[in-house]
């Protein structure tokens, strides 16, 4: 006849695997699912090392966490012991939160409701840029920005950047493809949810888009944003060459977008 402890022994050993096989099989799909959902990869980071803290926690003071008591008893220093693993559990238990928060965030538009909003000085909306630097006008923004380019050298010193390219390299983490306009579309658009402050957005390289896609795919994609901006506080700098667009082209920008 099995005794208690033994079935906790055995209940704790089950519990200690599955955490391994978990962890074992998100660190192994780590890379392809950034690589599918790179907004994401901060979120999928924070819920994988929640995993692995709880299950060090739980090898040290789970399944050998007896013996470890009576031996910590008989030193005098088991409340240390205790401490210490309180402590690794509330880690592990505050970085799932964040995890699964960020997601929410990022897919639900979820922010925290103490944060100072930042309003924007201009009218949110896409603003089509001629003859300008666009890129140093974009960095020269405070507030939260997102940049979708096909140079993304030139943006070396922002965080939140994605490669607009065809290469299916797996080092490269934040990369779209030119041809998946949904996926790009809810990247800004979930970037635009995810705060009620004011934040900006930079397009570069309309045309490799154009040439990909065509022009009526593009400028469908550009009024729906243009809309999402104007509800969501962002403002969303295009630059592009004229001599790349037809005149009907041209003026259909020129019409629908304001520009800067």
């Amino acid at each position: 006849m099995p005794t208690f402890e033994g079935i906790v022994s055995a209940l704790e050993i089950i519990l200690i695997f599955g955490m391994i096989l978990v962890v074992g099989i998100s660190a192994y799909f780590r890379s392809r699912f950034v690589s599918k959902f790179p907004e994401l990869k901060m979120s999928y980071d924070l819920i994988l090392s929640a995993f692995f803290i709880f299950l060090i926690t739980d090898i040290i003071f789970g399944y050998t966490g007896y013996r470890v008591y009576l031996y910590q008893v008989e030193k005098g220093t088991v409340g240390r012991v205790i401490l210490v693993a309180q402590t690794l559990y509330l880690t592990s238990t505050v970085l799932f939160l964040l995890g699964w928060f960020s997601i929410l965030r990022a897919t639900l538009g979820l922010s925290l409701p103490w944060k100072r909003e930042k309003m924007l000085d201009i009218k949110p909306g896409v603003y089509i840029v001629f003859d300008k630097d666009a890129i140093g006008e974009f960095k020269k923004l405070d507030m939260r920005r997102l940049a979708l380019t096909r140079d993304p050298w030139k943006l070396a010193d922002e965080e939140n950047v994605y490669w607009i390219t065809k290469t299916q390299e797996d080092k490269v983490e934040r990369r779209i493809s030119p041809t998946n306009m949904e996926y790009m579309t809810q990247l800004m658009v979930n970037f635009m949810k995810a705060t009620k402050d004011a934040k900006a957005i930079l397009i570069d390289g309309l045309e490799y888009l154009i040439v990909e896609n065509g022009f009526v795919p593009v400028f469908k994609m550009l009024t729906k944003i243009h809309d999402f901006a104007k509800r969501y506080d962002a403002i969303i700098f295009v630059p592009i060459t004229r001599d790349v667009l037809e005149k009907r082209e041209l003026a259909l920008l020129k019409k629908e977008f304001e520009e800067k």
